[in-house]
């Protein structure tokens, strides 16, 4: 009787009643694995960048409403950016545009 040990780690061929133990299998390749990993991989990259700096234009916009600076621009700019990777900032930024022509259209 010849069949194999069933393990993870282990590969070993039986026969008769002696085992005799080999190297470890090698894990099946699954093409494409490693470009999937590196995908993503860029795309936690991409989303961590894009969030560092949307909410680093968001502060410097908001300290920019008691410091002198464009706050009007810089605010709706760092809401653009992290609306480029998240959904909430995408429904900000459509509230915010609203409310923009809303006021445009009341000044006319």
């Amino acid at each position: 009787m010849v069949g194999r040990a069933k393990g993870f780690y282990e590969r070993a061929v039986v026969v008769g009643k002696c085992r005799i133990s080999g190297p470890p299998a090698p894990l099946p390749a699954r093409p494409g694995h490693g470009v999937q990993k590196m995908e993503e991989a860029i795309r936690r990259i991409r989303k961590i960048l894009v969030a560092i700096i949307g909410f680093t234009l968001l502060l410097i916009g908001v300290a920019m409403i008691l410091l002198p600076g464009p706050a009007i621009l810089v605010i709706p700019l760092g809401l653009a950016v992290l609306a480029s990777e998240f959904v909430w900032a995408k429904i900000w930024m459509k509230k915010l545009k609203r409310r923009f022509d809303t006021q445009q259209k009341k000044s006319c």
